[in-house]
């Protein structure tokens, strides 16, 4: 009922049934506003911090995360509505990821992320590591403002998976990196629980009755966690049959940073 009364908000009211909807366009006045939002709270007086923590936002990535976020926000209870509150958190929600892409092209020593130099490459690994730490201080100043504990305990779970995740691939013997579940494991951590707890939190602040809105939370805590473990197992496909263009990073990295990823291991089967 609540993904119907949102999809009867489309200006129009014209009838979906049979359409490919691209779900971008359902959230682009969002999206639009997000993209200078998110300039805005990473904005610094020194000059240094300020163009490293905006490199990427000026460079605006598939925005697939605070879509999603939008998205469910506008599903959930009462439905057709997104509250300043809700999209602050897609915000806070490309901030962290953002952070995240910052670190993992440090440790993965990347030269090229969405089409243009990857900021390590340009800046070097401390101004990268930095910037990527700045996101997150940024990320949790404006996740404490939303004043709601139960939201802040999900994304401040988010951040230290990130890191379990992190530590697992970068640190993985012979018999854990041919191991499914624990590959599973590490895909949950690094990619999915953003996009689980993103989605459950979202909903949270949503202005529903008490009842529907848990109910809708746990619904989309677990809407989030499978796609976003369906869209790592799709990338880690695409690192074998993408090219530089539809990727925005070179393909083939993960096989040579010696990783096994999903396509790997159901060779080695």
């Amino acid at each position: 009922a609540g993904v119907a009364g949102a999809m009867a908000s489309i200006p129009g009211g014209q009838h979906l049934a049979g359409k490919v909807i691209d779900p971008f366009g359902l959230m682009e006045p969002q999206l639009k506003a997000l993209t200078e939002n998110l300039r805005g709270l990473v904005a610094s007086d020194n000059n240094v911090v300020h163009n490293v923590a905006r490199y990427f936002f000026d460079q605006p990535g598939k925005r697939f995360r605070p879509a999603l976020v939008l998205l469910v926000a506008q599903a959930s209870p009462p439905a057709g509505e997104v509250t300043v509150e809700q999209q602050r958190l897609a915000e806070i929600t490309e901030m962290i990821h953002t952070a995240s892409l910052l670190h993992d092209d440090v440790m993965d020593h990347a030269e090229v992320r969405r089409g243009i130099p990857a900021l390590n490459s340009v800046h070097g690994n401390k101004l990268a590591i930095l910037a990527g730490d700045f996101l997150l201080s940024r990320a949790s100043l404006n996740l404490a403002r939303l004043k709601n504990v139960e939201v802040i305990e999900l994304l401040s779970t988010v951040i230290a998976h990130l890191v379990e995740g992190e530590i697992m691939q970068s640190r993985t013997d012979a018999k854990e990196a041919t191991n499914f579940d624990y590959y599973m494991r590490k895909t949950y951590l690094k990619t999915a629980s953003l996009l689980a707890h993103s989605c459950q939190g979202v909903v949270l602040l949503g202005k529903g009755d008490d009842a529907a809105t848990l109910r809708a939370s746990q619904v989309a805590f677990e809407y989030g966690k499978h796609l976003g473990m369906a869209f790592q197992l799709q990338d880690d496909v695409l690192d074998f049959e993408g090219d530089l263009k539809s990727l925005g990073k070179a393909p083939g990295s993960d096989l040579r940073e010696g990783l096994t990823t999903a396509p790997v291991l159901f060779s080695l089967e």
